[in-house]
């Protein structure tokens, strides 16, 4: 062999060499990218599983939330069937004894247009009557929070109905009735404007004697939101009362 074909033959050698080194080169890179596919693939799983995870937690969760509002809403319904049974039965224990007694003076009361809806006083409790429907009797204005109108829960569903407005009225003029005979008027039995006498509320002023006391001592002035002309309107509410 010459030694031209001897160095052939060596280059040859090295080109199969080289494109060899080349395919496995090219095959590793190959592999490292099918495993980062694959990496990314499980992760993506991975993600997935735990997604799928929580909404079976959050469906879990939301289930016994419904379950529970079934239960309270079965409960409340009870509860105001046995509230609307003992306002019904105090009225009745009531009435009996206001016709043993012989009593024949009228409680103050005032009836919708449609005659359908009663608002009464009696004694110390106002008193909300639809026949056969309903009869519903207020704290007793004596024994309440600063002789403070509160009726029980039954009341929401009463001022949600087509004479809500009527009842509120009624209802609040029977309370300023008792407070006036008793001698323990509101803030809100004053014809005073709605901000005006909210503001006053809120910073504590909610019985009259009260309100006269700071006025007399001049430190109405005090409050934020009550201005001069605020404190002429207040003066001439309480003047009105006297």
């Amino acid at each position: 062999m010459t030694d031209t074909a001897a160095q052939d033959t060596q280059d040859d050698a090295l080109v199969r060499a080289i494109t060899l080194q080349m395919e496995v080169d090219e095959l590793k890179a190959d592999v490292q990218q099918l495993k980062k596919e694959a990496q990314q693939a499980q992760k993506a799983r991975d993600k997935a599983k735990h997604e799928a995870e929580q909404l079976r937690t959050r469906n879990a969760k939301l289930s016994d939330k419904l379950d529970a509002a079934k239960k309270d809403a079965k409960q409340a319904k009870h509860l105001a069937r046995e509230e609307l049974q003992k306002a019904r039965a105090k009225q009745d224990a009531k009435r009996g004894k206001a016709a043993n007694s012989g009593a024949d003076e009228e409680a103050p009361s005032v009836t919708s247009d449609d005659g359908k809806v009663k608002v009464s006083l009696t004694n110390d409790q106002v008193q909300i009557a639809q026949p056969p429907h309903y009869v519903i009797s207020s704290t007793p204005l004596s024994e309440s929070d600063q002789h403070q109108l509160e009726f029980c829960d039954l009341i929401t569903a009463v001022r949600d109905s087509e004479y809500g407005e009527f009842v509120d009225q009624a209802s609040q003029a029977m309370a300023a009735r008792w407070r006036e005979q008793n001698q323990c008027l509101r803030v809100e039995d004053l014809e005073l404007p709605t901000k005006v006498a909210a503001t006053l509320a809120e910073n504590g002023l909610v019985m009259i004697s009260d309100i006269e006391s700071r006025h007399a001592a001049g430190t109405l002035a005090d409050i934020k939101g009550i201005g001069p002309a605020a404190i002429e309107q207040v003066d001439k509410a309480l003047t009105s009362t006297s």
